[in-house]
């Protein structure tokens, strides 16, 4: 198979698996709200319309929709060649303001939630940033972990190369080496 061939089912593979999670936690957040006021936002909110007993088929192809598009632009956001051509602190500015231009689209699109209720946009800004950052949190603290054990693994194999190529150590690594003996 050709390289190219890889890199498409790669990169096709992880828009799947960055849609589906996207999905489930839209619709899981979806039917949450939707059990606590559903029945109260039928009048504003086409994601309500069966008033509390469920969510309807059109809403959950929808949120399908915006799921594949969040996806897709935080994938091209994330990817290798944005890295290197943008901080990581503007990737994720840029990634959460196509966020919420997407929802918007849709909003305005089919119905979600009316144009003109800024208590509504409010409501969802606010809910979209406790999400986004216990998100980014647990993202962070991830990372956090697993570059800690990858530095502890790239730490290692460089002191055996070190010990093998016979390059001499470092004054840090001297001292630890003469308490050694």
């Amino acid at each position: 198979m050709s390289e190219k061939k890889k890199w498409w089912i790669r990169f096709l593979g992880k828009i799947a698996v960055a849609t589906a999670v996207s999905f489930t936690v839209a619709v899981t957040s979806l039917s949450i709200s939707g059990i606590w006021y559903g029945d109260s936002q039928t009048i504003n909110s086409s994601m309500y319309a069966l008033e509390g007993k469920g969510v309807g088929y059109d809403t959950i192809f929808q949120w399908l929709g915006a799921s594949f598009l969040i996806s897709l632009v935080s994938i091209i956001i994330h990817a290798d060649y944005v890295k290197g051509r943008m901080l990581a602190f503007w990737r994720y500015v840029l990634n959460i303001l196509l966020i919420v231009l997407i929802v918007t689209i849709f909003s305005f699109l089919y119905g979600w939630f009316p144009l003109d209720s800024a208590e509504m946009w409010i409501e969802f800004l606010v809910c979209f940033g406790i999400c986004f950052g216990a998100c980014f949190a647990l993202s962070f603290l991830l990372t956090s972990i697993r570059l800690k054990a990858e530095k502890g693994k790239y730490d290692q194999l460089l002191e055996e190369y070190k010990k093998n190529m016979d390059i001499p150590l470092e004054d840090e690594d001297r001292e630890e080496e003469a308490w050694k003996i």
